[in-house]
């Protein structure tokens, strides 16, 4: 191996990657097997490499003559900078971009292969929920003055109405689960109401199975099947305060 500047530094991780590091030009990192393993840190492309430490966290310091010490926790988090003061409240994602919804009201997708915003929607208040369908990859927002909305994947308005989806809870092949306040909706993919329960109180807490909702409240839990038909929970469980609600693997 020609380097592409004078070789300063030789060093191994973990993974047995040979790290060479040069005068004034970066470095280079390959395979046992000689192949190059390119990783770009471009902060580092003009700099002197000295030595690598491969820590026991999986994290990388990197020295060099210039400016010390570079701390890398994971090669693979990307930061990407939003505008000032943005504050998320949603996020959802597919392969091929991230939704973001924020508390300015704004929806924002931004291109996984650039990271770059691809484009922005504005709306009048807060993004309360946001959830995407993965079948046709049209996304429903809620937001706070009681809009149900459904977007394409450009953020074009397909269809909007009146509704209290606080929290979508779920999209499925037949329909979309919706809850708010004391309602729990179904609706069809074109947004139409297919069918809705009224619970017995505010709920704070949701857990949902492939055939059950199961809510827990200031007090007590209440468990409602999907076809509507509510469910006998244990007189225990009555009184109790429900914080939080998760499944184990039996």
């Amino acid at each position: 191996h020609v380097g592409k500047s004078p070789i300063i530094s030789l060093h191994t991780d973990h993974a047995n990657n040979l790290w060479v590091g040069y005068l004034n030009s970066g470095f280079d990192r390959f395979t046992q097997n000689g192949l190059p393993n390119p990783i770009r840190l471009p902060e580092l492309e003009n700099l002197s490499v000295t030595s690598v430490l491969n820590d026991t966290n999986g994290g990388y310091w990197i020295t060099t003559l210039e400016k010390g010490i570079f701390y890398y926790p994971n090669f693979f988090i990307q930061n990407h900078t939003l505008s000032d003061n943005t504050k998320i409240l949603q996020v959802n994602s597919n392969k091929d971009f991230i939704i973001i919804g924020t508390q300015q009201g704004s929806i924002l997708l931004i291109d996984t292969k650039t990271n770059q915003e691809a484009t922005r929607k504005n709306l009048e208040s807060a993004i309360h929920s946001l959830s995407l369908d993965p079948t046709n990859n049209r996304i429903w927002v809620y937001s706070g003055d009681r809009k149900l909305l459904i977007l394409d994947d450009q953020l074009t308005l397909l269809k909007s109405n009146y509704a209290n989806a606080i929290t979508i809870i779920s999209i499925t092949n037949d329909g979309v689960w919706i809850q708010g306040g004391a309602k729990l909706q179904k609706l069809n993919k074109e947004g139409e109401l297919k069918n809705e329960f009224f619970l017995d109180g505010l709920y704070r807490t949701l857990h949902v199975t492939n055939s059950d909702f199961i809510f827990g409240g200031r007090v007590g839990v209440e468990m409602i099947s999907k076809d509507f038909s509510k469910k006998t929970i244990p007189e225990h469980f009555k009184n109790i305060k429900v914080k939080q609600i998760a499944a184990l693997s039996d």
